[in-house]
């Protein structure tokens, strides 16, 4: 019988030459290290020592030869735990053997450590992880105490234990058979980043010294090692900007990263050195974009405590001066040189640019002026007294719809002159230095140089903290959005003054797909690069920031994308989207659709330069008549007619229109597609696609059709005159359509608050369909009404009540709907 742990382990189905080196020092102590792949697996025999693709067998005779004082013996007799000698094997099929507990060291310190087991990365590759299984023999009638974990260890850095891996030996005890019996435990080793030449270590440790031997032996050892490359940064993208090299010997010292990309920057795999020292980040880690990050001495870790920082074991720096190194993928990364002349004080980067390239100079540095307690200066994890610069790459031949977040210095953005085109939402010209922060401009780089790096430095002018943001005039329609540089900002984010988001849905050019998307969803990240598009009604004034409740996504929504037909395969074109409001978001008739524009090459000088192919809603109710992202009442109470058709300047293209409607909507409403042309129509609902042959080719952009101010800005598509498409919602048996006088169980809703957790309003959503006393109350825990929100009769339909909690503590609160003999409840929480 045997015994399967339930750990996880992925197989990696792959091949490797082992070699097998055997040390032995009084003890055996077995060094395997990998040659060219993944995958080995140890084993014990009473032949030969062999070595082969994937596996290594170890003989015991040849381990009883390099020491005299190791003797195993074989114990296949049914002998007692009190009997078993300190080694011995247990012999298995095939002359195969299972060999008891190897002491690596002897010592009295290590009387606890059952086994040894050193492996060192000998392969083409670094390893990002280990899937390790360990097969082991028992007997289940003896008793066995303790328990026995797994731990691991990689250079410098402590044993850690190995999660998932800790057996409590009591557990295989039982009044069974005295015989031997199998069990296995398999687990995964994580964040052990090991380069090649690197060694990982392998020990099993018994909580307690078990006095007397254990009847439990290892028949086999399998190791499947996850290989991993670590490309080489682009130069500029992590900035060392702080360094504290105490005097003291305790570990008083860390090493500050920079960001100032507007993407994560991976710290797996960087080798950090100085001088003859030196460590590799192990942990899967990342800065985030604009963000400081801390390399810190692990006794630096009380101090650091709610910093994003990684944790190194044992000096590196010097405490006078010196320089250190970051190399990533084999090449440098970041380089500094510095000198501390106050002993209990970091030097700080003046300027982050300075250091533009990833290389910092001595003299750019000075001492920090921050309290970073204990008698010492630094500012580990936050700016401190530096000034910030933020960058970002141009592609040759793409245009782009740009802000920027600080002042563009003319010496560090000399390619702007000569090799790009800046012109302002006017189409005037304008000068780098001229430009002014947080407004839109639209950039077309030439084909001269193939990438453009912009440098924006940050000035009194363009710092922000957590004012309005600002805004540019686009059309009647539409206006720019321009945002600071705030890490893991979404659209929760972009919030009134009330903490409530506000912004539902916003769209920004895409230069590599080279057409504007619509962004709806908090799984993107805003960057402050984009000039974004928002419809001119969103509400001001507009505050970013990160660490606000998520907004409740937009649940009923229909997707559509536009295909174009390749032979086998299908090209994505376009995507417009059909959202179903809810009413918190529609109050006062406020309005959020977003046009369907024109790509930024396609002005009226260039509209045949590329291929366009553009599907647009055409909505009613929207203040513009081609939109990508639209809406209508989240209960309609009335059929809904939407058109929908494709301009493209292509003069014949087969063409698929595909289809999502989300979970969320309703199975009640009846959702038909009609081709216009045809006559054919088409249940959305049992149908997710119409394939048609386009031959129209009618898409010529002039200057009489283009619903925009100038021929280089933001244009609009203009729609045709007749829409090939018609799409019918008809809310069948909707709640707001019934028109009964008797109330229909479950009619009254009081929906989720939004948003929740909330700081300082929340809005309370309710429905009833017909007139009727309301009552609406809130209450803390312990019973006591807090506010009253509504007492009176209200009409039939959607409401949204509001409280503004601003003098009431942080904590769990009880939203009450009353309605005739109706309670409705919902927990609502308030954070501070």
């Amino acid at each position: 019988m045997g015994v399967m742990l339930p750990f996880s382990f992925t197989r990696i189905a792959a091949l490797t030459t082992v070699l097998l080196s055997i040390f032995f020092s009084g003890n055996l102590q077995a060094q395997v290290a990998l040659t060219d792949a993944s995958l080995f697996r140890v084993s014990f025999t009473l032949g030969e020592t062999m070595t082969d693709n994937g596996r290594a067998v170890l003989s015991v005779d040849d381990m009883a030869k390099a020491d005299a004082s190791l003797s195993y013996v074989n114990v296949n007799g049914p002998a007692r735990q009190a009997e078993l000698p300190p080694y011995f094997y247990l012999e298995l099929a095939n002359g195969r053997v299972a060999v008891s507990a190897l002491n690596p060291s002897g010592t009295a310190t290590d009387n606890n450590v059952y086994a040894y087991l050193p492996l060192i990365n000998e392969t083409d590759y670094a390893l990002s992880g280990l899937n390790a299984a360990f097969d082991f023999l028992y007997r289940a009638n003896d008793e066995m105490r303790g328990e026995l974990t797994l731990q691991v260890k990689t250079g410098t850095r402590p044993w850690l234990d190995v999660a998932g891996s800790k057996t409590r030996l009591s557990d295989l005890s039982s009044d069974g058979p005295d015989e031997w019996q199998s069990f296995s435990i398999q687990t995964t080793i994580d964040n052990i980043y090991t380069r090649q030449g690197d060694s990982i270590e392998f020990r099993w440790v018994l909580d307690s010294a078990p006095g007397t031997p254990l009847p439990l032996v290892i028949q086999a050892i399998e190791v499947r090692a996850e290989t991993t490359v670590s490309e080489p940064l682009e130069p500029g993208s992590l900035i060392i900007t702080e360094i504290f090299a105490g005097p003291d010997q305790n570990g008083s010292e860390y090493i500050e990263l920079y960001n100032p990309t507007a993407s994560s920057v991976s710290l797996t795999g960087l080798s950090v050195r100085s001088g003859d020292n030196s460590f590799v980040v192990q942990r899967d880690e990342e800065v985030k974009p604009y963000s400081y990050y801390v390399l810190a001495e692990s006794g630096m870790e009380p101090i650091l405590e709610s910093t994003p920082r990684y944790l190194y074991y044992g000096r590196i720096l010097s405490s006078g001066s010196g320089f250190i190194e970051l190399y990533m993928g084999g090449e440098e990364a970041a380089r500094a040189a510095y000198d501390i002349s106050e002993p209990f004080s970091s030097v700080e980067l003046g300027r982050t640019i300075s250091g533009f390239d990833g290389y910092s100079s001595m003299q750019d540095f000075n001492s920090s002026m921050s309290d970073l307690g204990n008698g010492m200066n630094g500012s580990p994890g936050y700016r401190g007294n530096s000034v910030r610069h933020f960058s970002t790459m141009l592609e040759a031949g793409h245009p782009y719809l740009a802000s920027i977040p600080g002042l563009l210095p003319e010496s560090m953005n000399r390619l702007l002159y000569t090799e790009a085109q800046i012109l302002n939402l006017d189409g005037e010209a304008v000068r780098p230095g001229d430009m002014l922060p947080g407004q839109p401009y639209l950039f077309r780089s030439g084909q001269t140089a193939q990438q453009i790096r912009l440098f924006a430095e940050e000035s009194a002018a363009a710092l922000y903290s957590g004012g309005p943001l600002k805004t540019a005039e686009g059309n009647s329609a539409y206006s720019f959005l321009t945002l600071p540089p705030v890490t893991g900002l979404t659209l929760s984010g972009l919030i009134n003054e009330f903490s409530q988001p506000v912004v539902p849905a916003v769209q920004v050019w895409d230069p590599d797909k080279e057409r504007f998307d619509v962004i709806y969803s908090d799984d993107v990240e805003l960057n402050s690069w984009n000039a974004m598009i928002i419809n001119e009604n969103v509400p001001q004034p507009l505050e970013a920031r990160t660490g606000t409740a998520s907004r409740a996504p937009l649940e009923r929504m229909i997707t559509f994308s536009l295909y174009e037909e390749d032979g086998s395969s299908e090209i994505l074109r376009d995507q417009s989207y059909l959202t179903f409001m809810p009413g918190y978001w529609t109050e006062s008739g406020r309005r959020y659709d977003l046009p369907k524009l024109l790509p930024l090459s396609a002005d009226v000088q260039s509209a045949g330069d590329k291929e366009i192919s553009l599907f647009y809603l055409r909505n009613a109710e929207s203040n513009q008549q081609g939109n990508s992202f639209t809406h209508l009442p989240f209960e309609p109470s009335q059929d809904y007619r939407i058109s929908a058709d494709l301009r493209s300047t292509k003069r014949s293209m087969q063409t698929v229109l595909r289809w999502s409607l989300t979970d969320e909507i309703p199975d009640e409403w009846e959702i038909t597609l009609t081709d216009r042309f045809t006559g054919q129509q088409i249940d959305m609902r049992g149908q997710s696609s119409y394939r048609y042959r386009h031959a129209a080719g009618d898409l010529i952009v002039t200057d009489e059709d283009a619903e925009g101010s100038s021929p280089v800005s933001v244009l609009q598509l203009p729609p045709q005159s007749d829409d090939r498409f018609s799409i019918l919602i008809s809310p069948y048996e909707s709640p707001l359509g019934l028109q009964e006088e008797a109330e229909q169980p479950g009619s009254v809703e009081l929906r989720q608050n939004y948003p929740n957790p909330f700081n300082p309003a929340t809005n309370i959503v309710y429905f009833i369909p017909d007139n009727r006393q309301i009552k609406i109350g809130v209450y803390n825990v312990v019973g006591q009404q807090v506010a009253t929100l509504v007492d009176e009769v209200m009409s039939a339909g959607e409401h949204t009540a509001t409280w503004n909690a601003s003098d009431m503590p942080s904590g769990i609160y009880i939203v009450q709907l009353e309605s005739g003999n109706q309670v409705f409840t919902r927990k609502i929480t308030l954070i501070k």
